[in-house]
Order: C-alpha cells, then structure tokens, then sequence
C-alpha cells in the first residue's frame, strides 16, 4: 500500500499541471518536468503496491514524495487565490497594484524551480530506495518523438463549450478561408507557444460550413523536426481515405518526387483546404509548396507558427496574417476556470470518464465500497437504492489508522486542537458546547465537523480564520449563527452544507464562490436567496427548505420552501433544485433549465399552470419531479401534454380535483405520492394503466381511491 492516499491526488495534480504549463509566465518549461516526473512517481508507487515492496525506506520515500506534492499544490492555490482577488478588484485598482502582481508571480516562479531541484535530487537518489527503475520512466517520455504531435492533434477534439475568446479571431480567419478570391490564399496564424494557435484553427477548421466548402481537407503536424517525404506520404494517405479507396501498399516506397506527383496531379482540379501546423523553418515551406498547385479554384493553406518571418509570402501571392492577442482579463480567468477547476465533485477524487456525469461516477465508487462490505446499507430509498450506511468498527479504526499514517486526515474531539502533521482535512467530532480549533488551518481542503450529541442553539459559535483554500465545508447541526467575514474569499470552494445551522441569511459576497458545485441549505433560518447566487455557474446541486419553529417552545417545527431569484435560472450547469419557491418571473424563466434531473416546487397556485407545464415538458433529463400547491390552492396541470420520459418519481401535493391526461405517459415511474388531492374519481383506474414494466411505491390518501 506504498500509493495509498497519494495516487488520487497525484493524478489530480498531474492534470492541473498540464492545464497550468502555459499560464505561469517564465515557469512552463519546470511544471513540465514537473509533470514527467510526478506521472513516473505515480507509475512506481502503482508497481511497488502490486509488487509488495513496501519497506520502510520506501515508505519514507513516498512520504517525501507527498511533501513536495503538496507544496507544488500549495503554491498553484496560493497564486489562483491572488489572480482571483485581482479579477474582483476594480481597474485602477488592479493597474496601482500592478508591481505586486509580478512581485507575486517571480515569487510562484522561485517556490516551483526549488521545488523542482528538490525532486531532481530525490529522483537522483533513488536507487538508495530501491526504485532503479524510476529514472528510466522519468526519461522515456522526453524520448518520444511523437508526443508534441499527439498534443497538437487533441485540438482537433476540443468542444466549442471547452473554448474561450476566439469568435472574434474565428470569424476573421472564416472570411479568409470562404472569400470570393480564386488564387491559392497562404493565411498564417502568428504566436507565442501556449498562445492558442492550433486550438483556434483546429475549431475553425472542423467547422461544418469549412468542411463543404472545400473538395479536400488534411491536417498536417510539421514540429522542429520532421521529415518531408512522411508529412507528403500523409497526405497521399489522406487522399485515398477520403475518396474511399484503398491505399496501395507501395505508397509507403514513394520517393520525394513520386508524392509529389502524386499530390499535383489529384489537388490541381480540386478546390483544398490543408493546414501545416506548427512550422519552424522557412526551408519547409520551400519543399513542400511545389507539391501544393496553385491555379484559381479558391484552395486555401494555413499555417501555425510561432516565428512571424516563417509566414510564406512571394511576389504575386495572396496571404493574409493572424496574430493571437492576449486574452482579457475575463477572458483569461474563465480559461483558467474552466482548465483549473473542471466540473467533479468532492475534492477533485473522480476520474473523469467521457462524457458521464460525476455524480454517476460517484454512486459506482460507493456501491464498489458496499460491493466489498467495506460499507453497510442501512437504509434504501423507494428504488432500492442505498440512502444511508454505517462502517464497522473495526473498519473504522482500520481506516483512521491509515488515514493517520498517511497524513490524509485529521481527527480532533473538539476540545484539543490537532498536532500540525501537514493534513489537508480536518474532521471535528463534537460532544459539547466547545469547539477548539486545529493548527495549521491555511492549509485545509476539507473541514467536516460531527455534532454527536445535540448542542445548545443559543449560543454562539465561530469558525476559525485562515481557510481561504478549503474546498469542503459541512458545517451541518452546528449552532453557528453567521459566516466569517472571509467568507467570500473562499473561491476554491466546492461542498458547501449549512443544514440545519442557525445561519439567517446567505451574505452577498456568496457570489464570488465560483467553483462552488453544492450547496445545501435543509432546515435553515434562511428565508431567501440572495441575486448573487446567479453568478454561480458551476453550481450542481440546491437543496434548501426554511425550518418552521414555534419561538415560545420550540415545538411544532414545519418545513417551507426558500424563495430564490429568478436569476438563478441561468445557471445552466444545475442538475438539482428543490425544495423552493420563485420570486417574481421564475416560473417563466425556468423554461430555461432543460437540464435539470430534480426540480421540488412549492407555493404553485392555479395562475402557474401554462408557465410551470411548458418548462417541465421541456426538461428532457428529468427523473424526480415534486410539486406542492399554496394552501387553498389548486394544483391544475391539466395543459402538460405529457410526462418527461425519465421521470421516476413524482410527488403532487395539493387540490388535484382530477387526475391529469398525461398519468397515461408516465411510463418509467417507480414511487407516486399524491396528497391532499381531494380527487373525485378512482385515481386506482389510471394507474393500473401505467406499464407492468416497473414495480412502483403508491402513497395516496384512501379518499383519493374512492369515487366520491
């Protein structure tokens, strides 16, 4: 168990290496080897786990490996955490503080590079350790000759919504390409490495518009060092897959000249498109454009290049020139959000896989853990699925053991802070009405705090200071009364719970969360959301109701909806929004939320029901759909002409009257639950006539079977 704790995260940080290499100025060339060898440490821990060999020195060798990994963590926090005070400070502001920022990034070039020579000399002396083989890996990939190709090429498989601050570019070099000019047009694409070149000519070129317009189109990766009869050989190759015909077996013996007749004489009657990516040397120009005919069909050549005097240009020649711009400012920060923070939950332990979403991925890792009885269901939801579970003891103290020894985390009772051992999380179980915080809280990820045993509400609770890179807080049954007033600085923020805490409003300042992925607010004091939750975007997951208590004697609790903005309507990555009640044009504006897989309304009245019937229909996605009337008030679904397929379970509470047309479309439901319906006709007839397919859980008053 030499990886233990140490794989995930190395995985994680590895890709936050490669997205970041070219957005630290003066440092990409040591994040890259960076990278090699952090993925050469990841491959031994894996060998040395399978192999058993997990001697003592090992263990102290991947304890040091786990040290500087968190460092270089620690750094590309630290530097996010300023370029996202920068980004909400005001112009004038930025451009008076200007100096501080290089000051910064010097400094985040500084702790890299000695962070680099530091892990040189543990690769150096790792036959000490017995992993001779770590420097052969860690060397292997600077050997691959074809690496930097298979880089540029993924820039043909980027998504538009992966994609930042290249319309305006795109529709120059459109204008170009699908111009009424009939010569042969060269149209280069000017800039520095990391720039964007390929990215917005690979998107420009897999434009569907691009494609018809041209009789020919190849892609070709030149790089520093190439060879010209292979780059011609691809091409000939290309020819013959795009006109469906087999590639005869001695293009792979062609000479120089032979290619070159070959492509003369198939691209002299066709209108091409062929871009020659990453070109360094003008001489390739000179041996590859005589194979490129140039006659007045409209054919067009693009070329990437970082060196402008590389761009072709001759007398008599039509050529145009792009240069890449700096992106601004926001910009430049939705890219780095987008490559920094990508969409998973929890602290980053996800594997991405394709196009599955994360929470799908979540539920295999747990039901892998109950699978191998390392977890216990102690409770399932109405389609058999675990709601709730429980870990042995003597698992548990198994798992703390480890988690100890690996420095993963840290557990505290509440009444004694923990020794500074270097964990990223901190779980507080809490059995009274005193909180003592840890040490060493700046450089906490997760912050989990247990309330074992009920606590006084009344009094007053404080969260320490210094959390500013925490990604997980669950602060659920803590009677804290309000958020510290950093709050707003905790950017790196994914899970946040203040279920059932004594919080009453959510501070403006929540806006600025950005990565924020879940939030959970079940039971709270809080009556409605502020605007700035719109600015949300990555939100996920928004479970709220507001807590109903009777001051004199705390008895009586009920539970109510939290009002939300209609804003929150554009947040288009939210997957769950329940329990709540919208304000002002909501209803109109939900149309918006296709994607939805939860909705939970409440206070509908009868005036709702065009509004609210157009945007269900129109959530494809949706599987959980719960839907409760004003008191008095009709819950009238009547224009909904049917169900979303995937919708599995339904709650209706309030005046039905009648049952809805669209019952009969309901062909994937599992759990009905109708309430205060006062139906007036045998409810029992339609759903008896719903398909046998699916067993499903019925939770419907008596008087709601009977015809009245």
């Amino acid at each position: 168990m030499a990886s233990t704790s140490l794989d995930p995260f190395l995985g994680q940080l590895i890709s936050t290496l490669e997205n970041e290499a070219s957005s630290l100025a003066g440092v990409s060339n040591e994040i890259q080897e960076m990278k090699l060898l952090f993925r050469s440490i990841t491959s031994f821990l894996v060998d040395a786990d399978r192999a058993g060999e997990n001697s003592e020195i090992q263990k102290a060798w991947v304890a040091s490996v786990r040290d500087l990994a968190y460092q270089v963590e620690d750094t590309i926090d630290e530097y996010t955490y300023h370029l996202n005070r920068q980004r909400q400070c005001s112009f004038l502001h930025r451009t008076l503080h200007f100096p501080k920022v290089l000051l910064v990034r010097r400094q985040v070039a500084a702790k890299l590079q000695d962070i680099n020579t530091r892990m040189k000399s543990i690769t150096e002396r790792a036959n000490q350790f017995g992993v001779q083989q770590l420097e052969e890996r860690a060397a292997t990939p600077h050997h691959d000759p074809n690496w930097k190709n298979r880089l540029s090429e993924a820039s043909l498989f980027f998504k538009d919504d992966d994609l930042v601050g290249i319309k305006k570019a795109q529709h120059e070099l459109l204008g170009w390409l699908m111009d009424e000019e009939p010569k042969r047009t060269v149209i280069s694409v000017v800039g520095m490495g990391g720039s964007g070149k390929t990215t917005l000519v690979a998107n420009t070129f897999n434009k569907q518009s691009v494609k018809q317009h041209f009789d020919f189109c190849t892609w070709i990766t030149v790089s520093q060092q190439y060879a010209i009869e292979e780059l011609l050989r691809s091409m000939v190759k290309d020819i013959y897959k795009q006109t469906n015909e087999e590639v005869p077996m001695q293009v792979d013996t062609f000479t120089y000249r032979a290619l070159v007749e070959t492509l003369v004489q198939f691209l002299q009657s066709r209108r091409y498109l062929i871009v020659l990516d990453d070109v360094w040397s003008i001489r390739f120009w000179h041996e590859i454009n005589i194979a490129l005919p140039e006659g007045m069909r409209g054919s067009r050549i693009m070329v990437t290049t970082r060196k402008e005097d590389i761009a072709p240009s001759q007398s008599g020649m039509v050529s145009y020139i792009h240069r890449i711009q700096p992106l601004r400012i926001d910009e430049g920060w939705k890219l780095f959000c987008k490559k920094a923070f990508p969409n998973e939950l929890g602290e980053g332990f996800l594997e991405r896989a394709n196009d599955t979403p994360p929470e799908v991925i979540a539920g295999s890792y747990l039901m892998e853990l109950i699978r191998r009885n390392l977890l216990q269901v102690t409770r399932r939801n109405y389609f058999g699925r675990p709601k709730a579970f429980k870990m042995h003891d003597l698992i548990r103290d198994f798992a703390l053991s480890i988690s100890k020894k690996e420095n993963f985390v840290a557990v505290s009772d509440g009444k004694k802070g923990t020794e500074e051992n270097g964990s990223r999380r901190y779980s507080i179980q809490v059995t009274d009405n005193k909180i003592m915080p840890g040490i060493g809280m700046s450089q906490l990820r997760s912050l989990v705090i247990f309330v074992v045993e009920e606590l006084s509400k009344s009094l007053h609770y404080e969260l320490p200071s210094g959390l500013k890179l925490l990604r997980v807080l669950d602060l659920e049954n803590v009677p804290i009364h309000e958020l510290p007033s950093e709050f707003g600085d905790l950017f790196n923020l994914r899970y946040l719970n203040l279920s059932r805490t004594q919080v009453k409003e959510l501070p403006k300042s929540i806006g600025k969360l950005s990565n924020l992925l879940t939030l959970l607010l079940i039971c709270v004091k809080i009556r409605k959301l502020p605007d700035e939750i719109a600015m949300l975007q990555n939100l996920r997951h928004l479970r709220a109701s507001y807590l109903i208590v009777n001051e004199i004697d705390c008895t009586g609790q009920s539970i109510d909806s939290i009002c939300v903005p209609s804003n929150i309507c554009s947040i288009k990555s939210l997957q769950v929004l329940a329990y709540v009640q919208g304000v002002d044009s909501f209803l109109i504006k939900l149309k918006e939320m296709t994607q939805l897989r939860g909705l939970g309304l409440d206070g509908i009245i009868e005036a709702d029901e065009i509004p609210l019937c157009i945007s269900v229909e129109r959530m494809e996605h949706l599987h959980h759909l719960s839907l409760t009337a004003r008191p008095r008030s009709t819950l009238k679904l009547d224009a909904l002409s049917s169900a979303p397929r995937h919708l599995e379970k339904l709650h209706l509470i309030g005046k039905l009257r009648r049952v809805p047309q669209w019952f009969n479309t309901l062909h994937n439901l599992k759990y009905l639950n109708l309430q205060w319906s006062e139906l007036r006709e045998d409810a029992l007839a339609h759903i008896q006539a719903l398909p046998r397919s699916h067993s499903f859980e019925l939770c419907i008053p008596r008087r709601a079977l009977m015809v009245c």
